[in-house]
């Protein structure tokens, strides 16, 4: 891999990929209008189509992770929430839904697989 180039040239802060003086910014390094910029392989940079498949295949890994990640935690969070409901009925002091208000004696939570297959795809 080669080291960056440096220019010791003063940008004017115009915007693009030019700076002072016909300098260009390539992933090559830096070099003159027209001249090489001695990172071979032409312009440099990736194509349209590169950049578009790198955010699509981010974002939809990202999107897998996720949902594989809400699945768990939902399923977990349904299985044990009487668990849950007491711990918290332990950590405050009180009794969170009260049998005699509510006319529960525990959370209900039935899983519906057929929902959840729905929900995930």
């Amino acid at each position: 891999m080669r080291a960056p180039a440096v220019c010791d040239e003063v940008s004017t802060g115009r915007a693009g990929a030019e700076g002072a003086r016909g300098t260009v910014w390539t992933s090559g390094g830096v070099g003159r209008r027209g001249g090489r910029t001695g990172g071979g392989g032409g312009e440099g940079g990736a194509t349209r189509g590169a950049v578009m498949r790198v955010f699509l295949i981010t974002g939809a890994s990202i999107g897998f992770a996720g949902t594989l990640a809400g699945l768990i935690l939902g399923v977990v969070f349904c299985l044990n929430i009487e668990n849950i409901r007491q711990f918290f009925s332990w950590l405050s002091g009180t009794i969170l839904f009260n049998p005699e208000f509510y006319f529960l004696s525990q959370l209900p939570a039935e899983i519906d697989s057929g929902e959840v297959v729905l929900v995930v795809l």
